[in-house]
């Protein structure tokens, strides 16, 4: 990683939005992909990658080492397509039935799409987490 990139990453850390919709604009493709391997479903995906950047900006203070920040992404990313999936089995069969199947995409969605969403989530504010100067 060079030393701009790390840079980066600790400016998100400690609350530079600017720096942290960069990182979503480089990141989301992959975010998507992972969420998509597990999940298999555009829309499904998207709302996993969606709910991953929210907690990862609510939470950017825990990353200690600004180079992990991509491979901790990943993780909140995977870990809630988990958590999506296990939610999708408890459905009863006989919902899962009624409802139409639609055709999915075969483009991933727009990094601007996140950051998008984001800040309609209200997190287009700069915050820092406490004890930050």
């Amino acid at each position: 990683m060079d030393p701009s990139e790390r840079e980066q990453y600790r400016a998100a850390i400690h609350g530079d939005r600017e720096a942290f919709e960069m990182i979503i604009r480089i990141h989301s493709r992959t975010l998507f992909a992972v969420a998509y391997s597990i999940l298999q479903s555009r829309e499904e995906a998207e709302d996993a990658v969606q709910d991953s950047l929210v907690k990862a900006w609510k939470t950017r203070w825990r990353v200690r080492d600004p180079e992990k920040f991509p491979a901790w992404l990943a993780t909140i990313a995977r870990h809630k397509a988990h958590d999506i999936f296990r939610k999708r089995r408890t459905v009863p069969l006989s919902e899962q039935l009624i409802e139409p199947v639609e055709p999915e995409p075969t483009n991933t969605p727009s990094c601007g799409a996140h950051v998008a969403l984001l800040r309609r989530n209200g997190l287009s504010h700069h915050r820092k987490h406490p004890g930050s100067n």
